[in-house]
């Protein structure tokens, strides 16, 4: 039972009235909610001046970025590894930077286990250290990378683990060096 706006008669409110106005009440606090939160969703921090990663893969994580030196080294497996300058641009500085945030590599552990009970042998590990002005160094490792279904860490971290290598490997010194001889087993 409410009261009347024009005076204190006593008025029943319909069932159709109550879900009308919970419904707009709902409406009303789901946009008020959006547009608080909003400039929240998907923030990327401006990234610092220093900032530098090493980021290793492949089967003994030979392979090494190591933007610090401007270097990268090149597991050829069978044959003595291959380190070539290789300096990335500030534009896949940024997209990194972005990945990293947007997967939140600061709240990953340092070694995150498998979520599988099955590996691929020889298997690859992921190791990526980041050091940048303002935050905490971190270093996130991920081995025995598996086929199958990934936990939410897993599938955060290899996001950013897939787009470096794919920034690496498109990369006109990485293409312009041989393949390697033999292989793992």
């Amino acid at each position: 039972m409410g009261y009347s706006l024009f005076g204190n008669k006593p008025y029943k409110v319909s069932r159709q009235q109550q879900k009308i106005i919970l419904t707009g009440l709902v409406i009303f606090f789901s946009v008020w909610g959006y547009f608080k939160i909003r400039p929240y969703i998907g923030f990327v921090p401006a990234q610092p001046e220093k900032f530098e990663i090493e980021f290793k893969y492949g089967v003994g994580s030979k392979n090494i970025l190591d933007t610090e030196k401007d270097t990268f080294t090149k597991d050829m497996i069978a044959d003595p590894p291959i380190t070539i300058n290789l300096i990335l641009t500030e534009q896949e500085f940024e997209t990194i930077w972005e990945y990293l945030h947007r997967n939140h590599f600061y709240d990953l552990p340092e070694s995150i286990p498998s979520s599988a009970n099955y590996g691929l042998i020889p298997h690859e590990t992921y190791k990526l250290i980041v050091k940048a002005e303002g935050y905490p160094d971190k270093k996130v490792i991920m081995g025995d990378l598996l086929q199958g279904q990934y936990s939410l860490q897993e599938r955060r971290f290899l996001r950013i683990a897939i787009k470096i290598r794919g920034i690496i490997e498109n990369k006109p010194q990485y293409k312009s060096l041989p393949e390697p001889t033999g292989g793992y087993y």
